[in-house]
This record gives structure tokens, sequence and C-alpha cells, in this order.
């Protein structure tokens, strides 16, 4: 690429915003509504799409390089917001901080194309605040608690719709606010099996409580499946089928769970 410092050009045409002729026709799947699609698709479980969408971005020789890179780390950041169940606050903060400068250094190499320049200003704004919200105001505390007091919060709280004997409790944060919180699972054993086929204690049902880290409420209308813990009805199925209806979880549970005092 040669040209002025502040326009992106093509290396065949110096001096000149680049062609289709240039670096090949335009396809309908480097569309920018195909890459917002395809990343949103990740929000559902399709995690490769978002690898996908990054893909196509960063290959796609007509945007600008750091436009491309931005929109890049962006889509690996929510990419990776929905595969785990929480970005660490710092990894979260330093990968929006990375697309805002990609985004920075567009908007003034484009500065004589007023409407890329504003398109990329207005990203570079976006991730900031997406940044600082990995850090403010919750990203840098610590729940005022700790595991067994959240267990004893979410017992407290069960509606007693199962009997429930053991537990799982997992430190987690919200998706983006980064709100420390806990996520408890209450368990009641199954009388049919011990244990699943591969080892894992058998329960017959669940109960899923999120314990807020800060104030200690506790919800359980939010029945999330943030740690990929909460089975779906296919899963129960099959599991029932295999396992002699014995809940599925994730091999190793059993390293977590652990009895709930006197029950």
């Amino acid at each position: 690429m040669s040209g002025p410092a502040n326009t992106y050009v093509s290396a065949q045409q110096p001096g000149a915003l680049p062609t289709p002729n240039a670096i090949g026709a335009k396809t309908w799947w480097r569309n920018l509504a195909v890459i917002v699609l395809l990343a949103a698709l990740t929000r559902v479980g399709f995690y490769f799409t978002g690898v996908v969408a990054m893909l196509i971005l960063l290959s796609d020789l007509r945007r600008h390089p750091y436009t491309r890179l931005g929109g890049t780390i962006t889509i690996a950041w929510w990419t990776f917001v929905w595969a785990r169940a929480s970005v660490p606050p710092l990894v979260g903060l330093g990968l929006l901080l990375a697309a805002a400068a990609a985004f920075a250094v567009a908007t003034q190499q484009q500065f004589a194309a007023p409407i890329a320049a504003v398109r990329n200003a207005a990203l570079a704004l976006t991730a900031v605040a997406l940044a600082l919200l990995n850090i403010v105001p919750y990203g840098l505390k610590a729940p005022r608690f700790g595991k067994q007091e959240a267990l004893a919060r979410a017992v407290a709280a069960s509606r007693g719709a199962i009997r429930a004997t053991h537990a799982q409790v997992a430190r987690t944060r919200e998706r983006f606010d980064q709100r420390p919180v806990y996520l408890v699972l209450l368990f009641e054993p199954n009388t049919v099996a011990a244990t699943t086929s591969d080892g894992e204690p058998c329960f017959r049902r669940e109960e899923v409580h999120v314990v807020d880290g800060i104030t200690g409420g506790v919800d359980q209308s939010r029945l999330v499946d943030r740690l990929m813990l909460a089975p779906s009805r296919y899963q129960l199925a099959q599991a029932r089928e295999k396992d002699g209806n014995c809940l599925p979880l994730p091999y190793g549970t059993r390293r977590d769970i652990v009895p709930i005092p006197g029950r």
C-alpha cells in the first residue's frame, strides 16, 4: 500500500482508493450484515461462527486494515464473552482497548474521507465504553463473602421444590458489567443409581440460584447456562436413557460437589 498517510489506497493504484478490479470482485459473504449475523450467532452457542466472522472480516482487503483489525478484535472479545462464563476483567479491558486503538488509527488515516472517519471514531468510542465496563463499577471488586455463605443463602432461598442434599458453588461474573456473582446448583440424589457411566454422581433433579456477590441477594428466576451446567431437554432425555435418570454433568464435576450441611 502507498499514498498519503491519511488515505487507504491500493498497491496497484497509488494515490487512489482501492477498486473491485484491483482486489477482486465483491462477494455477498463479505457483506457487513453477514459478518454481524455470524458474530451474533455466538450468543446462542454457535461459537465457530464468530471465528468465521473474524476470518471473513480480517481477509476483506476492501476495508481499511486497521478497521479490519479493530473489528476482528471486537468479534474475538464478543465470542470470548459467550464461550466462557465471563471474560476476566483485565482480559476484556485489554482486548477492547486494543480494538479502540485500531479504530482510532483508522480514523486518523481516513481523515480525508469524513464518513469513514466518523464511523471509525464511533466504533472507537464504543469500544472504549465497553472496555471501561470491565473495571467500573464492579470489575475490580471481589465478592463480600465466600462460597459457604453463598450456599447458605441459596439454601435459605430455596422453595423446597427438590430434596437437595448436595451442591456445586461456582464463583463467576456477569458477562458485561463484571458484577461478581455465585452460581449455586442444588442437587437431589437419584435412588436408581449412585454414579453415571463416566463416574459422576447421579442426581435426579437440580435447582439453580444466582447469588449476588455484592448485595447477597438470591435470584432463582435466571436459570442461566453460563457454565454449561443447565442441561437442555434433549440432554436430559439422552442422560436418562443412558444413565437411568441421572442429570448430565461435565466430566470432573464430582470434584466440585459438596454436601449441604444438615442435609
